[in-house]
């Protein structure tokens, strides 16, 4: 009797406080946007979500983007990968190596220009720089090249490069064309844009990892195994066992008897 009140009283206690807690812990959806400058372009950025600190993530992501572009990306920045290893394609007559995210990267840049080539879009190519650089887009005034350059950048096989450049495996890069310069361009773009998506979705995981929402889902369901012993407290064993019962059975029989 003790144990079952002591449990039907525990269960009320927990009933009640958990429109207590889901309201203290409830919030309603905000929104932070940012715009920036990275990898050679304004960029916007607008998150939602019911944490305090979209600021902090936000700006995060746009520390990331920059360090892409500084560390990896950049065609410009001398202290990027993708400079570099236009640098030494020039040097070693076509031919360097790429190491770690990067290798993936232009090996699935490649593959979707020459698919491009392939189908007769003839609508992207990453290698292709010597003649992207004429325009000087980040300069303080930048101007249409003159035509004889562009004439001059696209001799050869510029104009279906990527067919001629291949990323192998193990790193190695080689180009038919030692002046072929990479520039990621719009996949760069794209390169950041799944990179933060992974940040994001690596933030919200260790946000949700004991969280309050967690807590209230254990909760539940100490509850509802709470109710279930309260429908079902002891099998038909235990009530055979049960003293009050027995008790009551003898009542019954001395009851019986007086009746007779």
């Amino acid at each position: 009797m003790k144990l079952t009140l002591k449990k039907t009283i525990a269960s009320i206690l927990c009933i009640s406080m958990i429109p207590s807690m889901m309201t203290g812990c409830k919030k309603e959806s905000t929104s932070y946007s940012h715009t920036d400058f990275a990898m050679g372009t304004v960029t916007n950025i607008t998150l939602y979500g019911t944490s305090d600190d979209l600021e902090q993530t936000e700006q995060k992501i746009i520390d990331m983007e920059k360090k892409l572009e500084k560390q990896q990306l950049s065609w410009r920045l001398k202290s990027s990968q993708v400079s570099k290893i236009n640098q030494e394609l020039e040097q070693n007559n076509g031919k360097t190596k790429v190491t770690g995210n990067l290798k993936n990267w232009l090996q699935q840049a490649i593959k979707i220009s020459q698919d491009s080539y392939t189908d007769g879009r003839n609508t992207v190519d990453p290698t292709i720089g010597a003649l992207t650089k004429l325009w000087d887009f980040e300069s303080s005034d930048p101007k249409v090249p003159d035509a004889n350059k562009i004439k001059k950048a696209i001799s050869g096989d510029l104009s279906e490069n990527s067919q001629h450049v291949t990323v192998k495996d193990n790193g190695e890069i080689l180009a038919c064309d030692k002046n072929t310069k990479i520039d990621l361009g719009a996949y760069g773009k794209g390169i950041g844009t799944d990179e933060a998506i992974k940040m994001i979705k690596k933030t919200r995981n260790h946000r949700s990892h004991g969280s309050p929402r967690r807590k209230h889902c254990s909760l539940r369901r100490k509850i509802r195994r709470l109710r279930l012993e309260r429908r079902n407290p002891r099998s038909k064993r235990q009530r055979r066992r049960s003293p009050r019962r027995h008790q009551s059975q003898k009542w019954h029989k001395h009851f019986n008897i007086w009746r007779l």
